[in-house]
């Protein structure tokens, strides 16, 4: 009891620092003990409710009231360091004289350092200091209810695999929905880039379609025209043919009349065995025959100066078949071309319009189940199918 007198006397003659410098904390902590130690005076000193505690006043009704306990907050490093220097503390004893082994072990804790009460909590600190009942301080089990409930409160593009499910924290939910709405972007980006190579591959087709049919078109005229200058060589041949067997006629004609007219010559001009009694009627016949023969001179020139032309015809018809013949076969290459590159194209477009067709009803199947399923397991079993 002396020691106890002691005690309150040192510290309201040298108050240290903490009872000198009392804060908001420190009354709070010293209105809650009054509280507790059922003090009807708030703002009672330490040392007045040790003096309380010694003299056995209030803390005497019950043996579960006979220490006043106080929060064990987290010791400060201020602290620590200057708990080697802090008195030895005081122990009171009951006034019915029985002391419990507890007691005699233990000095009670209103004659303890004092400690820094626990920092207010910030809505940025993990723990909470009171338990509302909040949808955040509800437990958080993988199998709740209130778990369940949100996954299938959920409208993400994409369902939820198992691993979300095991850990349905709200930032890992939204990383992962916009993880999923990336991906189906990224899906969407390539399906429609596809269509539109696809779109590109068609339009090409067709322009090359047109233009098979344009150069298949150009050919048919090439070969009507080919034909027609084909028949006109056919003609032009069997004209110069014809010509040619008038001509041997014509020919042998002019050598025998050539014949007559030197024997007659040679009988006119009085030969050796001529006859030099030529009548004026063998005259005439003589000058006959020679126009004959000069007439008939002039017609076998003219055959040929018709043979020359005609041969000049032929051979201009050559110089324009040649060409032609070029061109013909220009376009026969190009058309054999065609056909290599259409036919080494088909099987990649069959495997693109495959491919495209497959994707459409995989991704139609799985947004179907998406939206069929309405919960957690529905959503597992669409995965399962898909993969």
């Amino acid at each position: 009891m002396r020691d106890a007198l002691e005690y309150e006397g040192r510290t309201q003659a040298a108050p240290s620092k903490d009872t000198a410098a009392l804060s908001l904390e420190s009354i709070a902590s010293r209105m809650r003990v009054s509280a507790i130690c059922e003090n009807t005076n708030p703002l009672l000193s330490f040392p007045m409710i040790v003096s309380q505690m010694g003299h056995g006043g209030p803390f005497a009704a019950s043996n579960s009231r006979l220490i006043c306990k106080t929060p064990e907050p987290a010791a400060t490093p201020e602290q620590a360091d200057s708990a080697p220097l802090a008195e030895p503390p005081f122990t009171p004893q009951r006034q019915s004289g029985s002391v419990s082994s507890r007691d005699e072990d233990e000095p009670p804790r209103s004659l303890k350092r004092k400690r820094q009460p626990p920092a207010l909590s910030t809505p940025s600190s993990s723990a909470r200091t009171s338990t509302a009942h909040s949808p955040d301080s509800m437990p958080m089990t993988p199998g709740s209810p209130s778990v369940t409930r949100k996954i299938r409160s959920l409208r993400l593009d994409s369902p939820v695999n198992g691993e979300n499910l095991e850990s349905p924290s709200r930032p890992r939910l939204r990383s992962e929905a916009r993880k999923l709405n990336a991906t189906k972007e990224k899906v969407h980006d390539d399906s429609h880039a596809l269509q539109a190579e696809l779109n590109s591959m068609r339009t090409q087709l067709e322009k090359e379609k047109r233009d098979d049919l344009k150069l298949k078109t150009d050919a048919s005229k090439g070969k009507g025209g080919m034909n027609v200058l084909r028949a006109e060589i056919n003609a032009l041949r069997s004209e110069l043919e014809r010509e040619k067997h008038g001509n041997s006629e014509l020919r042998d004609q002019l050598v025998s009349l050539r014949a007559d007219l030197d024997l007659m010559r040679y009988d006119f001009e009085g030969g050796v065995g001529g006859d030099k009694s030529i009548t004026p009627e063998t005259r005439r016949d003589l000058e006959n025959v020679m126009n004959m023969n000069n007439m008939l001179r002039r017609v076998i020139q003219g055959e040929r100066i018709h043979r020359e032309e005609m041969h000049g015809k032929l051979h201009s018809l050559r110089s324009k078949v040649g060409p032609l013949m070029a061109k013909v076969e220009t376009l026969q290459g190009t058309v054999d071309q065609i056909q290599a590159h259409f036919s080494a194209h088909d099987a990649p477009i069959e495997l693109i319009m495959d491919f495209v067709r497959n994707f459409y009803q995989w991704w139609e199947k799985r947004y179907n189940a998406r939206n069929g399923g309405n919960g957690s397991e529905d959503n597992d079993g669409t995965q399962a199918a898909s993969a």
